[in-house]
């Protein structure tokens, strides 16, 4: 997605989420009062929380672009053994830097459903609670939380397509082990310009394993780290879109 598209996607969604806050506005003499805070505390969070998504999706695109043109530059002035060793080095820490970036676009994205399902909760229900999203769709089902069929079918199905996916694997890397990727790399010759080196780390595989429809994409293995993290974030936007729209009908 493009810089422009990605920042009108966001005001889209932060007004889908003010229109929601203020449904749940309570007004009159209870307008001053520590439900309303806690609300717009909630919106303040909802808002942050999309912020850091997009920031870390962005910060991945500038810090690959920023390591190629390093690598560029060492490649073309540090020609003899003893560098080249070094070099090498420097190409997995930029790996690894991208991984740190890409593990918390993937948590800020998971908790961002969590914050919805509060926000949603209070919709529905008129009170605050402190479900997460995993809580929020247990109950929903059982009936406890009053919710239209069709709403219901939606919030299912994003569900099983990507938001559990998405919590599964936040559980996965904060509770067992890190995810990996490998430090793939090309090295290309022009005559005018020199030594040229693409890193293109390959896509992180405990990602993959969970998420079958980008698996599916990549089945050729051509896919990066960079590739997951545009899909993440575009599949992020997509399903709070479809779903905020479907509650505000």
């Amino acid at each position: 997605m493009e810089e422009g598209q990605i920042k009108e996607r966001k005001k889209l969604i932060n007004s889908q989420i003010h229109e929601l806050t203020l449904k749940n506005l309570r007004y009159g003499n209870e307008f001053i009062s520590e439900y309303n805070t806690n609300l717009f505390d909630l919106q303040k969070s909802l808002n942050y929380r999309l912020n850091s998504i997009i920031f870390h999706a962005n910060e991945i695109k500038f810090q690959i672009n920023y390591a190629n043109k390093y690598l560029d530059d060492q490649l073309n002035f540090h020609l003899r053994s003893e560098e080249i060793i070094k070099y090498n080095s420097e190409s997995s820490n930029f790996t690894e830097i991208l991984l740190f970036l890409f593990d918390d676009q993937i948590f800020s994205s998971a908790s961002f459903f969590d914050y919805l399902a509060k926000l949603f909760t209070l919709f529905f229900t008129k009170k605050f609670s402190r479900y997460d999203w995993k809580k929020f769709i247990i109950e929903i089902n059982k009936k406890t939380i009053p919710c239209e069929e069709k709403l219901l079918l939606l919030l299912n199905e994003e569900n099983e397509k990507f938001i559990k996916p998405l919590s599964q694997h936040r559980s996965q890397i904060i509770h067992n082990l890190m995810d990996k990727s490998n430090s793939r790399e090309t090295i290309n010759w022009n005559q005018n310009s020199g030594l040229s080196k693409n890193l293109n780390p390959s896509v992180p595989k405990f990602f993959e394993d969970e998420f079958i429809d980008f698996k599916i994409l990549n089945r050729n293995n051509q896919l990066s780290l960079i590739d997951a993290s545009t899909w993440l974030l575009k599949n992020t936007l997509d399903t709070v879109e479809k779903i905020i729209s479907k509650i505000s009908d």
